[in-house]
């Protein structure tokens, strides 16, 4: 009878305790759903750039038929016809708002004439290395401004009376100031819109007793693209 009655109270007991068990389980939060994996985009400071530009020249100052320096008689009349540019670039993003960037630019040929009968053909490449501050951002505008220095590899091929003929591939030191206005498309994208005032320095023409080219200002009026690589890289 002793037996059984123990018996009975051990059942009880685990009932109890099933049962209890059983509420408190339920009343547990279920468990926290296994952690997503989140893969970082890198950050970048590099960017593409390609543009093309109108370039129209303040008129120069040719000295004609002259060996050495000092320079001899101006020609008359000089002046250059208007051309075109195109351009490639790449650039790093060194500090929030800074720019630095090394761009080659491509002037395609004009004619170089005088009243007096200077006739040559003249283009030229360029590369600047270059600092951009960009001003701020309003609304995906972000205005900017800068400069940069560098080279100008000048070819010039003459057939007039002034000076010597032939053609001529001269290198000289040169610089440039601009401004203008970043457009952003997309998280990558921005259409470049800019001004550049560029000397490309003194040059010299062909032969034993050449022309030189002074005063070779131009005025460059450009459109581009840059492509950011923060992100990608």
């Amino acid at each position: 009878m002793v037996n059984r009655i123990k018996l009975s109270c051990a059942c009880a007991v685990l009932a109890l305790a099933v049962s209890g068990g059983t509420a408190v389980a339920a009343d547990l939060p279920p468990p926290p759903p296994p952690p997503v994996e989140v893969v970082e985009r890198g950050d970048s400071c590099f960017y593409f750039s390609v543009g093309g530009g109108y370039v129209t020249h303040e008129r120069p100052r040719v000295y004609k038929n002259t060996a050495v320096l000092p320079f001899g008689t101006n020609a008359v009349g000089e002046k250059f016809d208007d051309t075109g540019s195109i351009d490639v670039g790449i650039g790093c993003r060194v500090v929030d708002g800074l720019r630095l960037e090394f761009n080659g630019t491509y002037r395609f040929e004009s004619d170089l004439t005088s009243s007096n009968g200077l006739a040559a053909d003249y283009s030229a490449f360029s590369g600047m290395w270059n600092a951009w501050w960009d001003i701020a951002n309003v609304g995906g505008f972000k205005p900017y401004i800068g400069g940069g220095v560098g080279f100008a590899v000048h070819k010039i091929d003459a057939s007039g009376p002034v000076g010597s003929t032939g053609n001529r591939t001269d290198t000289t030191l040169a610089w440039q100031v601009g401004a203008g206005v970043g457009i952003d498309v997309t998280e990558n994208l921005t259409v470049d819109v800019g001004y550049r005032f560029t000397d490309l320095g003194l040059s010299q023409g062909p032969g034993a007793t050449p022309f030189y080219i002074d005063d070779n200002f131009s005025h460059e009026f450009r459109i581009g693209l840059r492509y950011d690589f923060n992100g990608l890289m």
